[in-house]
């Protein structure tokens, strides 16, 4: 299965994420949330009726130990963002999971994931639909070898401090 995680909300690109799925006929598990009466007036709208199609599984909100486990069973994460996402966690949840992300580029995806190597940087639905049957020649082990190089708590304070006597 592939696997979406985040807000269920337009700026998310669930629909998307869905489509792509459905264009490449796989399983995708649905998990995610909605916060404030316009997410689930979408929720409600627009994507619970995709939700009835065959290979299309909304999970809901996920604990930890649930989210790590279904992240590390997936073949990849679809992450269709369509707004600047200043950093986007959950790539790396999922790469520290040694799951590859197949995103669109926006924001800070360019940053985080490495093209063709820990994942797929794609402009459209199409190509991500393109990019879910290319999925196989990205070794998991280098997800995982990416966040341990660049995105553990301490690259991020060693990061952090750096920056912080630049300015000073």
């Amino acid at each position: 299965y592939f696997m979406y995680l985040g807000r269920i909300n337009k700026e998310k690109g669930i629909v998307d994420a869905i489509g792509a799925a459905r264009e490449a006929g796989v399983k995708l598990l649905v998990a995610g949330n909605m916060v404030g009466g316009e997410e689930w007036n979408y929720f409600l709208h627009e994507v619970q009726p995709l939700l009835n199609e065959e290979n299309i599984n909304f999970v809901g909100q996920l604990d930890f130990n649930e989210k790590v486990r279904l992240l590390g069973g997936a073949k990849a994460l679809l992450f269709p963002i369509d707004r600047r996402e200043p950093f986007g966690l959950v790539m790396i949840e999922a790469m520290a999971c040694g799951t590859p992300v197949i995103a669109y580029r926006r924001g800070s995806v360019p940053e985080v994931i490495k093209d063709k190597e820990t994942g797929f940087i794609v402009e459209t639905k199409e190509e991500m639909a393109e990019a879910i049957k290319k999925i196989d020649k990205i070794k998991r082990q280098d997800c995982r070898i990416r966040v341990e190089e660049n995105f553990t708590l301490k690259q991020m304070v060693d990061k952090y401090e750096e920056i912080y006597r630049k300015i000073i």
